[in-house]
C-alpha cells in the first residue's frame, strides 16, 4: 500500500503482487477514490462513469464492490455498481 498508492494518485500503472490479505483491495480503492475527489468532473454529471474495477472473478469482484463501497459512500451523487458476467 505504501509503493502503489502515491504511484496510483499519480495516474501511472501498478502491478501489484502479494499475499492474501495484504490490503491489496484498499491499495488500488483508496487512490481511485482520491482521484475521484480531485476530480475536475466531481461532481459527475448524471450517469458519467468516474470510474471501473476491472477483476478476472466474480468473486474478486464482490469482494472488491464491498470493500469500496464505505468509501464510495462519502462521495455525494456518486454510486457504485457491480457488474458480473
Amino acid at each position: 500500500q505504501a509503493r502503489t498508492i502515491p504511484l496510483l494518485c499519480s495516474y501511472k500503472d501498478v502491478a501489484v503482487n502479494a499475499a492474501t490479505g495484504s490490503g491489496k483491495t484498499l491499495a488500488f480503492v483508496v487512490p481511485l477514490i482520491e482521484i475521484l475527489r480531485r476530480s475536475t468532473s466531481y461532481p459527475p454529471k448524471p450517469h458519467q462513469v468516474m470510474g471501473v474495477i476491472i477483476s478476472p472473478t466474480r468473486e474478486l469482484s464482490t469482494q472488491i464492490y464491498k470493500v469500496a463501497q464505505p468509501f464510495v459512500s462519502t462521495l455525494p451523487n456518486v454510486n457504485s455498481v457491480l457488474l458480473v458476467g
